[in-house]
């Protein structure tokens, strides 16, 4: 009996699974994330999509991102201004989890990505402006956080349960 070797590498590699201790990642856990919004009037932990920065051909950025949820429809839109009218001037925004990490309306979200990030009122309206007009984005985008090497950035995206 022959195998060929697309069977020979398919056997091979269902013995190399079976060998293997470490569980599979869930498809979903590899996408999303959660992270703590304030609503407007409480702190809800919301489910996002996966902080990875997407690439465009030639090494550009694309800084107007976001997860495959998130949408250009005008409602959305709206969504996303609302949550950033809801962003406290006396709060400052982190990434450690004690706390709220941005702010949400709806299906969209306006928060602090990175690991050991802060962001002051003033860092968010900055970020609001630099992803609405220097990047021209009309729903979904994001702005890198000033002195951080790239490391923290505030975003717009689809998020779920902000209520």
């Amino acid at each position: 009996m022959q195998l060929s070797s697309f069977t020979l590498l398919a056997i091979l590699a269902s013995a190399t699974n079976a060998l293997t201790e470490s569980a599979p990642v869930s498809p979903i856990n590899a996408v999303t994330h959660t992270v703590n919004l304030f609503n407007g009037v409480n702190t809800t932990t919301a489910t996002v999509g996966h902080p990875d920065i997407p690439m465009l051909p030639g090494g550009r950025v694309n800084m107007c991102a976001g997860s495959a949820y998130c949408s250009n429809k005008q409602g959305f839109r709206d969504e996303c201004k609302e949550a950033y009218f809801k962003v406290d001037p006396d709060s400052v925004y982190t990434t450690d989890g004690n706390g709220a990490g941005g702010v949400c309306s709806g299906k969209c979200g306006f928060f602090l990505e990175g690991r050991g990030c802060r962001a002051t009122y003033k860092e968010f309206e900055e970020a609001y402006h630099t992803i609405r007009s220097t990047n021209n984005c009309l729903a979904c985008g994001y702005a890198f956080k000033p002195r951080t090497n790239g490391k923290c950035w505030i975003k717009f995206d689809y998020v779920s349960r902000c209520n």
